[in-house]
C-alpha cells in the first residue's frame, strides 16, 4: 500500500519535470513566462497570505489601534496590488516584444 504510492508519487514528479522540460524546450521566452507565475504567485504568497492569516490569528480590533491596524492593511494591500498590475503588464509586454523575433521548437 505505501510502497504502491510512493511509486506512484514518484511517476506523478517525473511526469511534471518532463512536462514543465518540453515547456522549457518549445518557448523560447521561457524566463520571460516564469516571470510572469512569479508576478502572479509573489503577492499571493508574500503579501495578501501574511494580512489574512494576521486578521484570522487576531480577530478584528477595537478602538484607535484597530483602525491603525486596518488602514495599514489597506494601504499594504494597494501597494500590493498596483506592483502586482505594473508587474504584470511588463511581464506581458516583454513577452509580447520577443514573440516576432522567436519561433516555437519542435514545430514543423
Amino acid at each position: 500500500q505505501i510502497q504502491d504510492e510512493f511509486y506512484r508519487i514518484l511517476i506523478l514528479r517525473l511526469v511534471i519535470v518532463v512536462l514543465v522540460a518540453l515547456v522549457a524546450y518549445m518557448l523560447p521566452f521561457f524566463g520571460g513566462f516564469l516571470a510572469l507565475i512569479g508576478v502572479l504567485t509573489e503577492n499571493a504568497l508574500f503579501v495578501f497570505s501574511p494580512i489574512a492569516f494576521h486578521c484570522f490569528a487576531f480577530g478584528r480590533r477595537q478602538g484607535c489601534l484597530g483602525i491603525v491596524v486596518g488602514t495599514l492593511h489597506v494601504i499594504t494591500l494597494m501597494l500590493a496590488t498596483a506592483v502586482l498590475f505594473l508587474c504584470t503588464i511588463a511581464s506581458l509586454d516583454n513577452m509580447l516584444e520577443k514573440r516576432g523575433q522567436y519561433t516555437l521548437r519542435g514545430s514543423w
